[in-house]
């Protein structure tokens, strides 16, 4: 793929931003030229092929420096429910009863 080629600048950054962002091969003398091509349209380009060219910088960037994804976890580990002062005996006894309770009802 030329990335230079007349008129159709954006159309070939986008396909450069594809390939790079789906972990396609770039040819090696792309891969070399592009940081330098994309620089001088991001400096002397129209305002859309500067924002195509900004696409791929950030795609070559991700690339190159992968973030660790970040996992919330909301669901609780943990023991069921507690009745406020009641002793761990007095626990056990209720949900042992709850657990009988269940079990005749199945």
């Amino acid at each position: 793929m030329e990335i230079i080629e007349p008129g159709h600048t954006r159309g070939n950054l986008r396909m450069l931003e594809t390939q790079i962002r789906n972990g396609f091969e770039i040819p090696e003398s792309l891969r070399k030229a592009a940081p330098m091509i994309v620089g001088k349209i991001l400096r002397d380009g129209t305002k859309r092929e500067q924002i195509a060219a900004a696409r791929v910088l950030v795609a070559m960037e991700r690339v190159n420096n992968p973030q660790p994804v970040q996992h919330q976890h909301l669901h609780q580990h943990g023991l069921p429910e507690q009745v406020e002062g009641e002793t761990f005996e007095q626990r056990r006894e209720r949900l042992r009863e709850r657990n009988r309770r269940l079990t005749r009802a199945c």
